[in-house]
């Protein structure tokens, strides 16, 4: 049995894809006990994985369904059936780099004894979506590989998802993607966006295309005028969903119950270079039609959702030397929200939410620490409004810019006192104070 090196990254849920992840030192080992007679060797060699992974990128590249189906099993009709599907949704999609790439290898390669073997090949699907992705992504497969016996070729005699060996929210890395799951994609382009959704909700996205491209100018109009420097992207990924089953398998295998109506999952760099081995490369919004924000009429709700998920899109690049290290929620979430309900009133009833949560004692006048995501619906929500309000308070007293500043700060590195210090001169105690009676006046 062998491991070869291993980078795991994974989506946390909770409205922001994070990225977390743990590196497993080995290597792989050919020479594992066998009998002394070598003529009965069966053994798979680095050669023959490295050639089978170099024929399916070529196959890919190539667009040849024929080259791309011989390395799987023949008899099994649902194992072809699938990867033909997957093939054919790969061909809709606008790549500008695709391709597989080994990450590392499990079970047993060698028998001494004429037997055949049967291991797991863990692979990359490196791409990258043009005018989306800053750079290749990945999403992992586990491919379930036989040799019959030492002159046989290598067959596929399974595909899944590779499983994620670090913690977090996902049991694997960015799989599923639509192209693994749905049986054809219904896709709309946009001047920034690519809205994807399955062929029952064509319309869904026909609908929406219009209303997420409007959220992305507005973002990104707002960073802008904001003037902090730093690579953000101008193309997203958006996949409409129905329900929260599909949001949370969707780039993602939730471990967690979902319950939000909306995510935005980091995709770290492809490459797996030394010097770029976790950089940011893209991300994938997924959100759930059938949330409150889309069934309560108008497009206020629709328009809200995007511009919150998007928001977590466009600055996680600032953070790409640390996509280890999380972010306090409040900042994370508050400046979502504030980008989702920038000029204009946010809902009412999270006023009122917020007043009770006061009245009930739920108001410390201290920013939020830790997690916000734990606790009851009603605490996380007053969490969120809590971040919500510290970004307005921030803007209207020290100017939008100082918003931008202390977002930018924090995603780069800085503790949530040094951003806030940075950003508006003031030490977080002091921030603290004039935030709480903020927070108060807007709960009368």
């Amino acid at each position: 049995m062998s491991l070869v090196a291993v980078l795991v990254t994974m989506a946390l849920g909770a409205g922001v894809g994070l990225v977390a992840g743990v590196v497993h030192n080995g290597g792989r080992d050919d020479a594992v006990p066998v009998a002394k007679d070598q003529g009965n060797l069966v053994q798979v060699t680095r050669e023959e994985t490295d050639k089978l992974v170099q024929a399916q990128s070529d196959a890919l590249k190539a667009k040849d369904l024929k080259r791309f189906l011989a390395a799987f099993d023949p008899s099994d009709k649902k194992l072809i059936a699938g990867q033909t599907r997957l093939f054919k949704n790969l061909q809709k999609m606008p790549f500008s780099e695709v391709g597989f790439k080994t990450v590392g290898q499990d079970g047993r390669a060698a028998d001494g004894f004429g037997r055949g073997v049967r291991f797991d090949l863990d692979v990359a699907f490196v791409h990258q979506i043009k005018d989306i992705d800053l750079r290749p992504v990945a999403e992992w497969y586990r491919w379930t590989v036989t040799k019959a016996d030492r002159n046989a070729r290598l067959v596929i005699k399974g595909v899944t998802g590779a499983p994620a060996s670090a913690y977090g929210d996902s049991k694997t890395v960015n799989y599923p993607a639509p192209w693994d799951k749905w049986d054809d994609i219904a896709m709309v382009r946009t001047a920034h966006t690519i809205v994807l959704a399955e062929p029952a909700a064509a319309g869904s996205a026909r609908q929406y295309a219009p209303i997420a491209e409007r959220a992305v100018a507005d973002n990104l109009a707002a960073w802008k005028a904001g003037g902090v420097a730093g690579e953000i992207p101008t193309g997203y990924l958006i996949a409409l969903v129905k329900g929260k089953k599909q949001l949370g398998t969707l780039f993602r295998d939730t471990r967690e119950k979902v319950f939000e109506a909306g995510v935005s999952i980091t995709m770290s760099g492809g490459r797996f270079t030394p010097d770029d081995p976790v950089a940011f490369g893209g991300s994938r919004i997924v959100v759930d039609i059938q949330s409150s924000f889309f069934t309560t009429g108008g497009s206020s709700g629709p328009r809200e959702i995007f511009r919150h998920e998007l928001a977590h899109s466009m600055v996680t690049p600032l953070d790409a030397a640390k996509l280890f290290q999380d972010r306090d929620g409040w900042i994370r979430e508050g400046f979502a929200d504030y980008m989702a309900y920038r000029g204009v009133d946010g809902p009412s009833q999270k006023i009122s939410a917020a007043r009770a949560q006061i009245a009930a004692g739920g108001f410390t006048a201290r920013l939020p620490v830790g997690d916000i995501y734990q606790g009851s619906l009603a605490q996380v929500n007053f969490g969120y409004w809590l971040g919500h309000m510290a970004m307005e308070y921030t803007a209207r007293q020290y100017g939008e810019p100082a918003v931008f500043k202390l977002v930018a700060a924090h995603y780069r590195g800085k503790s949530d006192a040094e951003a806030i210090t940075e950003a508006t001169g003031q030490s977080k105690e002091q921030f603290e104070q004039g935030w709480a009676q903020f927070v108060r006046a807007q709960a009368r």
